[in-house]
């Protein structure tokens, strides 16, 4: 579904949304990556776990995240696809306000 939209010129590079899982069972700190479609919305993944629990760490659940497609790719034989996103958190002088990490003053 997302390969064809993308392939098909469907997608906008900015319709990536992130969303932070912490009912997952497997990892609390999971942070999904969905696709928005025209007329659905689709799970294409999840952010590194290394990644995700460093954000977890160190900033609060508040804090908000976005993300832009910046590239794709499907394997010659089409069983493996990759997506390239980047992660966009506020600015530095906003994000302290969702720190963890008491002032180092």
């Amino acid at each position: 579904m997302v390969l064809s939209a993308l392939k098909g010129g469907r997608v906008d590079a900015a319709s990536i949304e992130l969303i932070r899982e912490a009912e997952n069972m497997d990892h609390p700190n999971a942070i999904g990556v969905v696709a928005k479609l025209r007329h659905r919305d689709c799970h294409v993944g999840y952010l590194p776990s290394d990644i995700s629990d460093m954000i977890a760490h160190e900033f609060s659940k508040d804090m908000p995240l976005k993300a832009k497609l910046r590239e794709w790719g499907q394997k010659k034989t089409g069983e493996a696809v990759f997506f390239r996103i980047g992660v966009f958190v506020p600015v530095a002088k906003d994000r302290k306000k969702f720190s963890r990490q008491p002032d180092s003053k």
